[in-house]
């Protein structure tokens, strides 16, 4: 694959995870726009609904920055394989990822099927607090920052940080 060939499917991924974080985050406002249509004073309340940041929010957010970093460098050194003669790898990789997935959740599903947890949900579950914006948008962040720093040449330097 040529480098103008790597850049374009580099650009399309990014498109992909913003749309798909795009998506999540118009899913849940529609949702959350049906269950709370009574007036227009509770969609105030709603849009303002969200809980400051505390310690543990921004742990969290930096746990996923670092994640999404790293996976930031991993998606660019993916797209760099398809670049060499190992591009076969770089197709199979995800597909192999995928399939561990799956078998996952095929498993845990077995699993809950023969011991079930009896465990019954609360007739009315409270109302949490949304998650704060900057939580959410952490790991897109974090994703992009690395996808830039591996395209600027430190994804070395980033994994020899590990």
């Amino acid at each position: 694959m040529s480098k103008l060939m790597a850049s374009i499917l580099f650009f399309v991924i990014i498109c992909v995870v913003i749309a798909v974080g795009v998506w999540q985050l118009a899913k849940s406002k529609i949702k959350t726009n049906q269950a709370n249509s009574e007036s227009i004073s509770k969609e105030k309340e709603y849009v303002s609904g969200r809980r400051s940041m505390q310690f543990g929010d921004w742990m969290n957010m930096i746990v996923l920055v670092i994640l999404g970093v790293l996976l930031g460098v991993a998606i660019d050194g993916l797209v760099r394989l398809l670049t060499t003669a190992f591009w076969p790898v770089a197709v199979i990789i995800p597909f192999l990822f995928i399939s561990v997935l799956l078998l996952g959740e095929l498993f845990d599903g077995f699993v809950d099927r023969i011991f079930p947890s009896g465990i019954r949900p609360a007739r009315k579950p409270k109302t949490a607090n949304r998650t704060p914006l900057l939580r959410l948008l952490s790991l897109p962040i974090g994703f992009m920052v690395g996808i830039t720093l591996a395209r600027l040449g430190f994804s070395d330097a980033i994994l020899k940080l590990l």
